[in-house]
């Protein structure tokens, strides 16, 4: 079908989820009142399928889907692993048509607010804020916190311009039910953009994860497209410092919230006095 039409029509109606084992995402839509499916690759789409005789009121077949995944990309690929990503899509796709959901796609959502900001003179400090859950959650456990994330959101943006807020967090399959409702409200309560991607556990039974990948390439992107003023880092991570350089030659500012115990010192040498925030502060705060 057309590119062009596929990427400026298609609004999403599932975050996008990966195919374990490959470098491609699935994401579920709709297209002119009908069902659409798109294959991404590092962000960019690779194809798209809608299917013109199944309307709003029925899902596509599940086989159906993965026999077109599997004639659509140019590698061999597992069916098992296509149908376990397609049934976390069907499931989420039924849920948000019910509820009358749609998610923004990222790239227009980038957009629109690069729009609104050429439209509007405003000295008001535009954040968008990049949480490494893969990282602060263990500090949550640590302290035995359980942490409200629309607290966490307005704590951090304090008055500021939020552009998006995105979630990343290596997911291992199957997928638990709390965690499917969980990301669900972030995402339809406090408007999170949840980038979850499957990870690939190594034969020694480490997980390898693409989270870190991930954050740095949005981070990087969206300081390109002068998307923020200020990237608000939720991690300690110290394998972000050549991020935050770059980000930094950019012409952009980089705040980072962590927890005392893992804020990398190379992480925090590389930030401005004032601009290094700790979890440990705000756990009163915090706590549901």
């Amino acid at each position: 079908m057309n590119k062009i039409m596929a990427e400026k029509d298609f609004y999403p109606l599932t975050s996008q989820f990966g195919i374990a084992g490959t470098r491609y995402d699935l994401q579920m839509g709709i297209i002119n009142d009908k069902w659409a499916i798109r294959i991404l690759k590092e962000k960019n789409m690779v194809n798209c399928n809608i299917f013109k005789d199944i309307g709003l009121g029925k899902l596509p077949e599940g086989n159906q889907i993965v026999n077109w995944v599997l004639n659509a990309v140019a590698i061999p690929i597992n069916p098992r692993q296509i149908w376990k990503t397609v049934q976390i899509l069907l499931n989420q796709a039924a849920k948000n048509r019910e509820k009358k959901k749609v998610i923004v796609p990222i790239k227009e959502a980038r957009e629109k607010e690069l729009e609104k900001t050429d439209k509007k003179e405003s000295n008001i400090e535009r954040i968008m804020i990049f949480i490494d859950n893969s990282n602060i959650f263990k500090g949550f456990q640590k302290y035995n916190v359980k942490a409200d994330y629309e607290k966490l959101k307005n704590i951090i943006t304090r008055g500021r311009e939020l552009q998006s807020i995105f979630l990343y967090e290596g997911v291992v399959y199957p997928m638990s039910p709390e965690k499917k409702k969980w990301y669900n409200e972030l995402s339809n309560r406090s408007s999170y953009v949840i980038k979850a991607s499957f990870d690939k556990i190594a034969s020694s039974g480490v997980i390898e994860k693409k989270v870190d990948i991930n954050i740095a390439i949005d981070i990087i992107s969206l300081a390109y497209e002068n998307a923020y003023d200020t990237a608000v880092l939720v991690s300690g991570d110290g394998d972000f410092v050549p991020v935050v350089k770059k980000v930094k030659e950019l012409g952009k500012s980089v705040e980072i919230w962590a927890f005392r115990y893992s804020l990398a010192n190379a992480l925090s040498e590389e930030l401005k006095p004032g601009n290094t925030y700790f979890l440990d502060e705000i756990l009163s705060k915090l706590n549901i």
